[in-house]
């Protein structure tokens, strides 16, 4: 589950070049409902590229639709 805080998790917000966003906080299970706490969070700028991140956020250097990926690893 990922908790887009104060943000609707179907419309957010249109990113600007040279700003930074939080990376939301999750919770992970397993098929069996199990808590998984290895979970790897990786985003990427529009050219597929991982961007870094610091502090539980990213700085957008581009342009684009920017992807964040929850892998929970069990």
């Amino acid at each position: 589950t990922i908790d887009y805080g104060d943000y609707d998790g179907k419309a957010l917000p249109s990113g600007m070049v040279g700003k930074s966003y939080p990376v939301f906080a999750y919770d992970a299970v397993d098929n069996a409902g199990n808590p998984v706490s290895d979970v790897r969070v990786t985003v990427k700028n529009p050219n597929g590229e991982i961007v870094p991140q610091k502090n539980g956020r990213f700085e957008t250097a581009i342009m684009g639709e920017y992807t964040v990926s929850y892998v929970a690893i069990s």
